[in-house]
């Protein structure tokens, strides 16, 4: 899926623990419709925690959302997805997936940029080991699980999708309220 990956600093926690502080990868589909968080190691392939929320669009914290902030609360049977993996041998392809159930995403703009909240809440988990074609019944309890991150002023243009001219005024109403 074509997009746009960040690497933007923050935390994750789960369950109230922090598992992740420090660099976060943040991955914004092309169109705005979802976006996935997960600790982010240079040079390392894909492995670890990663929670997904759709719908979600960066423009959502334009217009109002300067001044104001943004929050917006949504629930569903699948409005998103949590997995920890590779488990093990990553060539195995064991996973715990976990489908979302609430998501509440919120921002809020400051000197620095603009600070965003992903809180969700997950239905009960499965395991899956796609070399085996196997897969659990329910077996983990829900987890709650926080992403936050700051997109730093000078990031900002590319992550709303702003162009030149439009973020002029944007960046001069920021100004006025930071």
């Amino acid at each position: 899926m074509p997009g746009t990956n960040y690497v933007l600093t923050g935390e994750m926690t789960e369950n109230g623990k922090v598992i992740v502080q420090g660099a976060l990868s943040v991955f914004v589909s092309e169109f705005g419709f979802d976006i996935s968080v997960r600790e982010h190691v240079e040079g390392r392939m894909f492995r670890g925690k990663t929670v997904i929320v759709q719908p979600f669009n960066p423009r959502m914290f334009l217009g109002p959302a300067v001044k104001c902030g943004y929050q917006i609360t949504m629930q569903g049977n699948r409005i998103g997805h949590y997995t920890n993996g590779p488990l093990g041998h990553p060539g195995d392809g064991e996973f715990q997936n976990y489908y979302v159930l609430t998501a509440s995403i919120s921002g809020k703009y400051r000197n620095e940029g603009l600070d965003i909240e992903i809180a969700v809440t997950t239905g009960r988990g499965w395991e899956v080991c796609y070399s085996a074609k196997e897969e659990s019944e329910d077996k983990f309890d829900p987890l709650a699980v926080t992403v936050r991150f700051l997109v730093p002023k000078d990031r900002l243009k590319e992550f709303l999708g702003l162009n030149d001219n439009n973020i002029k005024y944007f960046m001069a109403d920021l100004d006025e309220i930071a």
